[in-house]
């Protein structure tokens, strides 16, 4: 059985400065789609910010997740887990674990006011599935207009796993994998380990890059949560390697323009720049972008300009690019 927890607060976005226009009515959708082994292509958002780039060191949850267009106004969103990562090896053990549901609470970026989404979808499986399998959440409803942004669920994988307690530590048990974590990590019979700590794994103290929860009450399952960001793919998506610009908008809280592009997965598109057409025969100033984010596996990259449309081209009115893509024409690509 499958049940959908869903608080809108939703915008029609728009992709110019404009103010947005909320819909406060909250949703409840029970109808379903189904993202099937076949057609699942994961849709994460890897950032080239230096120092967010894994390390491959500590220990990571090998995991993907898909979110894609399936009519007006409607998506639906899928998970699956893969095993967990030691210091970027395969832990034995962890992927014959069995997995006893997921949930996927959804939010726009943290700067990102663009798409003001809270949903909180959860999949009750009624047995225990096993690892690499897709799970798919029910269908949700937004009422602006998602594809292409970047979202930042905060996926939980529930899992097998255990507690011991011995010679005054706890430690919690996963496949093969013995994780004892810090002493604060510890509230009464509970444990909470949170993303970005550390925990010590075979006497070694390790980082771990994901959340882990052990609660006395639902003994015999373990929570594994991490917070990534995700591409929101458009109905019929297909890979092709034909680069287009997909998306303009100029974020209203910063007063920088985010340009996507789509049909990339080689990444040859390497620059971006705007300049408007000349006005009375001068030339106007260069906008210049740097890549935030990509995803080869959709060929989607993300660009973010250095400056704001203020700071290059002063209290000038931005281009409304959702309506106007004849201003798309002075965006260059190289």
């Amino acid at each position: 059985m499958k049940k959908i927890i869903i608080t809108l607060a939703a915008a029609m976005i728009c992709m110019s400065a404009c103010k947005k226009q909320s819909t406060p009515t909250p949703v409840s959708v029970v109808q379903t789609e189904t993202v099937t082994e076949d057609d699942f292509n994961g849709s994460k958002a890897t950032t080239l910010s230096i120092q967010n780039k894994k390390s491959g060191e500590g220990l990571e949850m090998d995991y993907d997740i898909i979110i894609k267009q399936v009519s007006e106004h409607k998506y639906v969103a899928a998970m699956k887990y893969k095993g967990l990562l030691l210091n970027g090896k395969s832990v034995k053990g962890s992927k014959d674990i069995k997995v006893h549901g997921a949930e996927l609470s959804l939010k726009s970026g943290k700067k990102d006011e663009n798409v003001p989404l809270t949903s909180i979808l959860e999949s009750n499986e009624p047995t225990s599935i096993s690892h690499d399998k897709v799970i798919t959440f029910p269908v949700f409803e937004y009422a602006g207009e998602l594809i292409f942004e970047i979202v930042s669920p905060t996926g939980t994988i529930i899992v097998d796993g255990d507690l011991v307690i011995s010679n005054g530590l706890s430690t919690i048990n996963i496949g093969d994998l013995n994780i004892t974590p810090e002493k604060t990590a510890l509230v009464g019979s509970n444990v909470d380990i949170k993303e970005n700590s550390n925990v010590v794994i075979a006497g070694n103290n390790t980082p771990v890059t994901f959340g882990i929860s052990y609660l006395a009450t639902n003994k015999g399952k373990v929570r594994l949560t991490e917070e990534s960001p995700v591409f929101v793919l458009p109905s019929g998506h297909t890979l092709v390697q034909e680069p287009k610009i997909s998306k303009v908008k100029t974020q209203d809280e910063t007063g920088n323009v985010v340009v996507t592009i789509s049909g990339d997965p080689a990444m040859a598109i390497k620059t971006v720049y705007y300049q408007p057409a000349p006005i009375s025969g001068k030339e106007q100033p260069v906008m210049k972008f740097e890549a935030t984010h990509y995803n080869m596996k959709n060929g989607i990259q993300r660009y973010k300009s250095t400056q704001t449309w203020e700071q290059v081209y002063g209290k000038t009115t931005a281009p409304n690019w959702a309506v106007n893509t004849a201003s798309w024409a002075n965006i260059y690509t190289k």
